[in-house]
């Protein structure tokens, strides 16, 4: 069975009071306490804008550039082609 992670950093909050509720209600709903609630809902938030952030997004044109741009061969480098002549 996996341990839990340890808690040992903390965060502390000062919020409007009509937020506070709300979190507070949605947590009740969800059958959560109102710190399961925020960490849950924050790290979930935390990850998926990291995610957005390391993701390269790109049009269809542009993907269509890109795949035609990688798919051209290379112009061969001329010292090599002239090294590979007079090898041959």
């Amino acid at each position: 069975m996996a341990r839990p992670k340890e808690k040992d950093e903390r965060i502390n909050l000062r919020v409007p009071s009509e937020a506070k509720e709300d979190m507070e209600h949605a947590a009740a709903l969800l059958g959560m306490s109102l710190t399961q609630f925020i960490l849950t809902e924050a790290t979930e938030r935390a990850r998926e804008v990291i995610r957005l952030y390391q993701s390269v997004r790109i049009s269809d044109r542009q993907s269509e550039a890109f795949i035609e741009q990688v798919m051209k061969p290379l112009p061969a480098a001329r010292a090599l082609v002239e090294r590979f002549e007079a090898e041959g």
